[in-house]
């Protein structure tokens, strides 16, 4: 296995995870939005 066969897919898999994550964040501050208002004001 040669590094040029390895990195685009670990790039592909970093973005995806990151891409998750920043769904999963977003989601939980709408949800956090909707059920506690005056814990954000």
């Amino acid at each position: 296995m040669r590094h040029t066969e390895i990195i685009p897919a670990w790039r592909d898999q970093r973005d995806s995870v990151l891409k998750h994550a920043l769904v999963v964040m977003t989601t939980e501050v709408e949800y956090a939005k909707d059920t506690s208002p005056m814990w954000l004001k």
